[in-house]
């Protein structure tokens, strides 16, 4: 059960100021949060069976596949800035 002693801990290490209003508040709320959890954990799930995923579907990652892709003399169509084999890009880090 939780009291007001464990909510100045709980704040205390949360490093949280709140008004004495809010603990009684939290105290209750904290009550409630944890009767319910007590309730779910009462529930029989002896006939739910144990799964990694609540989906069905198993590895739906498409296979990679090669292509062919642009020859150099075609790249070179894109860019003005193309010097043996390589391309020019703007900097975009400066010193400091």
């Amino acid at each position: 059960m939780i009291n007001k002693e464990t909510i100045d801990r709980i704040c205390d290490m949360a490093r949280l100021e709140i008004s004495e209003n809010d603990k009684d508040k939290f105290v209750g709320q904290m009550n409630d949060i944890l009767g319910y959890v007590e309730s779910v954990a009462k529930l029989d799930t002896s006939s739910v069976g144990d799964r990694e995923s609540v989906f069905d579907e198993k590895n739906v990652i498409d296979e990679d596949e090669i292509a062919t892709g642009l020859s150099a003399s075609q790249l070179r169509k894109f860019t003005k800035n193309y010097l043996d084999g390589y391309y020019a890009v703007p900097k975009i880090l400066n010193k400091g």
